[in-house]
């Protein structure tokens, strides 16, 4: 085996036995994933927006991998879960990719926030990402999602403690 054969064959065994990984792999699904609704009936309303904050650190589930990295690994159709948490002491909406565990961004305070707010509060909400698009800022390209909220009737609950 000449020498330059030998080199390769050392870069090839240095890449794939000392290659760092990537150490923050989130979950490859989610315990959270539910899947396509199924019987949920006719959807009732529909509210789509785009996360701000796309070119931040990540808050769920740690801050140890920017958004732009987990958008990166998001696929069109990948469901989302809407996540009320506080912050600056008032509501905020995160949005968090269910296949892979790791937010894409938030809703806008001044008005998704709210609006997600109230239909989570009336409706059983599924969301799925329909959509990763590109913009420019400062002379770089980062991307963003477009998500679609599709709010489902709640069943009824009967009170099983009332008499009849």
């Amino acid at each position: 085996m000449s020498l330059s054969g030998l080199i390769i064959l050392g870069l090839i065994v240095w890449f794939l036995f000392f290659r760092k990984k990537d150490q923050d792999r989130g979950p490859r699904l989610s315990a959270k994933y539910t899947g396509e609704p199924e019987d949920m009936g006719p959807v009732a309303k529909t509210y789509s927006f785009e996360p701000t904050g796309v070119t931040h650190e990540c808050k769920y589930p740690n801050a140890r991998t920017s958004r732009q990295a987990s958008i990166y690994r998001s696929r069109k159709g990948d469901p989302v879960e809407l996540r009320v948490y506080e912050w600056q002491g008032k509501p905020a909406v995160a949005v968090i990719n269910q296949r892979t565990g790791y937010d894409i961004g938030v809703a806008k305070a001044g008005s998704d926030s709210p609006a997600l707010q109230k239909l989570l509060e009336q409706y059983d909400v599924r969301a799925r990402i329909e959509d990763i698009t590109s913009f420019e800022y400062r002379r770089d390209t980062y991307r963003n999602t477009i998500v679609t909220a599709y709010c489902y009737e709640r069943p009824e609950v009967h009170d099983l403690t009332q008499e009849q």
